[in-house]
């Protein structure tokens, strides 16, 4: 039976990487023991991890920009979501639920923010792909702070958006773009 498991378990994950070799060096997690100076990672985290977490940023994001667009485009064939004397009216329902997807995008914002401090560290913005020292203090420490503060905003948008207050939220996800 676990073998079974373990075989649905590697299909799933197959489905958002590019290739399996990915995959099985991500699932036999092999390490290297060398440890990367500036986070204290192992290397294997830059080399198996971190291209399988890229792939299921973008899976991610793909799915949720889908089928946040399915949700308003069948939300407008009902009467929760409709356009009346030049403002857009929705449902308390239809409210709750575009606050839950707006907030689920700003984790996926977040996430990527995460994702792209380690891709400073990958490849530098100096010649040749190489680190400098306005990577490591200042880009690298601002996109992780930048994680958490999207994260945080998440969940304000999310309280918000359920309490039926669109001003905050509306000005959270301002703030959060801006």
């Amino acid at each position: 039976a676990s073998f079974i498991y373990e075989i649905s378990w590697i299909r799933m994950l197959s489905l958002v990487l590019d290739d399996w070799v990915t995959l099985d060096a991500l699932r036999t997690g092999l390490r290297y023991d060398e440890i990367e100076p500036y986070t204290g990672r192992d290397l294997a985290f830059f080399v198996h991890w971190l291209p399988f977490e890229n792939g299921a940023y973008a899976f991610a994001l793909l799915v949720l920009v889908l089928s946040a667009s399915l949700t308003v485009f069948l939300y407008a064939l009902t009467p929760g979501l409709r356009y009346e004397q030049g403002r857009l009216r929705t449902s308390r329902h239809v409210r709750r639920h575009l606050s839950v997807l707006g907030a689920l995008l700003l984790v996926l914002l977040a996430w990527g923010h995460r994702l792209d401090a380690y891709a400073l560290l990958l490849e530098g913005s100096g010649p040749a792909g190489a680190r400098t020292a306005l990577d490591e203090l200042v880009a690298v420490p601002t996109r992780m702070w930048l994680a958490v503060l999207t994260l945080a905003a998440a969940l304000v948008v999310l309280r918000a958006g359920w309490a039926g207050r669109l001003r905050p939220a509306f000005w959270t996800v301002s703030a959060v773009l801006a």
